[in-house]
This record gives structure tokens, C-alpha cells and sequence, in this order.
């Protein structure tokens, strides 16, 4: 029952998203690791960014001696299918919504349908290759950039950061309910993964991305190991994610915040 709930979860969530608003100011690129969101189009060097983020997921998973991600080869040219064709498709395989699999990053839904993305306009949808880590296939990594954190933390409505890594959807879906404002029908359609990492390039935007890319090494770690992430205390997530950016950035000070 259980199971058969969260596929039901899915599918109402699914076709939500397919018919909220339609307009919104973002533009979506693939980078190596999955799909890169620009809220509003922040004025940085778009490609700098990229390059700057695919070096501190190196960056990380190398510090803590982990198997760095390996983009797919063709990573820079998803496919495009229309919406309706993606549906379709789900819905002649309804058996992989509730059968098992060994790789715990992705569903079997996941791995022989793929994961949508938003196209360039509500009838087409993006399909991302999955990055490979270790022999595992893992869910493309969502990297949004707001223009600045007043609007990032706005459409969050719960306290004041910089950045943020996890479930970010689904939260805001059940939330919000039916009274929805539309930047919030944004984020539903933006950022419907776990795999998700938003941050704003005001401050030191190379600690937050190396902070926040820290919690997905950590993610995924336990997630190979099977330890419940969101189980483990705030101090040693946070602890953990300030460590790993402060030494990458050769910056002792976390030593005075420990203490």
C-alpha cells in the first residue's frame, strides 16, 4: 500500500506540474552533472559558472578520496521529446513504478524512461543522461542560480541562506497546496528532484557551491552504504559540508567555529 501511495504521489504530482502556468523567466543548460537553472538570468559569466562548478565536483569527491561523478558522453545534447511522448511512455510501463531495483540512486522507472526535464517551451521535455559514479548510474544533479537571495529565500518562505541542497519540490508542493503564487509554480516545475542544489552568486559563491556539493557527496555516500542522510544529526551534515569548503578553500577559521 504503501508503495502503490507513492506512485500515486508520482502521478498527481506529475500532471500538476503539467498544468501550472506556463510562462516563466529561467533558462535551462546542461552542464556535466545534469541540468543547470538560471532564475531570472543573473548577470555572471554564465560559462565561467559552469566550468567553476564541474571543478569543485572534483574538487570534493577527490578531497574525501570518493569517486568523482563521470558526466555521460553525451551529456551537452539531451534529447528532446515532446511532453505527451514522455507521458505515454510512462504510462505503458506502469509496472516500473513498483518494481525493485539494486541501484539505489535510481528507480527502474527512472533508468529505462529517464528523467524530464522542462524544454524550451511546456510541450517539449529534456531528457538528461544519468552521470555515472562508481557502477552506479545517479539522478542528474539540478543546480539552480537565483539572481540574489531576496527571491531565493522569498519563494522559500522559512529562514535566511545562501544556498541549499535536497528536497526541495515536494515540500513546497504540499505546502502551498492550491494557493500556489507563481513563483512557487516555478520552483515545482524548476526543481523536481532530490538531486537539487540552489544558490544564490551573491557573497562567496565558491564556498556555498563547495558547501552545498559537499552535502550531495555526502548524500550519495549514504545512500551506497544505506544510512538514512536526513537521519543524521544537523551538526555533523552542516559540519561536515563546512569542513570539506573551508579546507578547499584554505581557510582555517572553521577551527575557531568548532571550537
Amino acid at each position: 500500500m504503501k508503495r502503490l501511495l507513492v506512485v500515486v504521489v508520482y502521478v498527481v504530482a506529475v500532471i500538476s506540474i503539467a498544468v501550472l502556468a506556463q510562462n516563466y523567466n529561467y533558462t535551462i543548460a546542461p552542464w556535466q552533472y545534469g541540468v543547470l537553472v538560471w532564475v531570472q538570468t543573473p548577470s555572471i559569466n554564465q560559462q565561467q559558472f559552469i566550468g567553476e562548478a564541474a571543478q569543485a565536483v572534483q574538487d570534493v569527491f577527490s578531497f574525501w578520496d570518493l569517486p568523482v561523478p563521470v558526466p555521460d558522453p553525451d551529456w551537452a545534447t539531451p534529447t528532446q521529446t515532446s511532453s505527451q511522448a514522455w507521458w505515454n511512455m510512462v504510462m505503458k510501463n506502469p509496472e516500473l513504478f513498483l518494481a525493485e531495483g539494486e541501484n539505489p540512486f535510481l528507480s527502474p522507472m527512472q533508468l529505462a524512461l529517464g528523467t524530464p526535464f522542462p524544454g524550451d517551451d511546456p510541450e517539449h521535455k529534456l531528457i538528461v543522461p544519468f552521470p555515472a559514479w562508481g557502477e552506479w548510474k545517479i539522478m542528474p544533479l539540478t543546480l539552480g542560480v537565483f539572481p540574489n537571495c531576496e527571491l531565493m529565500n522569498r519563494l522559500f518562505e522559512d529562514y535566511t541562506f545562501s544556498g541549499r541542497f535536497g528536497s526541495v519540490a515536494g515540500y513546497t508542493m504540499f505546502r502551498s497546496k492550491e494557493s500556489w503564487p507563481k513563483d512557487e509554480y516555478a520552483l515545482v516545475r524548476l526543481f523536481p528532484n532530490v538531486e537539487s542544489i540552489i544558490l544564490s552568486p551573491q557573497g562567496d559563491t565558491q564556498f556555498i557551491l563547495l558547501h552545498e556539493l559537499a552535502h550531495w557527496a555526502s548524500w550519495m555516500w549514504c545512500e551506497e552504504h544505506g544510512v538514512d542522510f536526513s537521519s543524521l544529526p544537523g551538526l555533523l551534515i552542516e559540519g561536515f559540508a563546512d569542513y570539506t569548503a573551508y579546507s578547499l578553500t584554505h581557510n582555517d577559521s572553521w577551527r575557531t567555529i568548532a571550537a
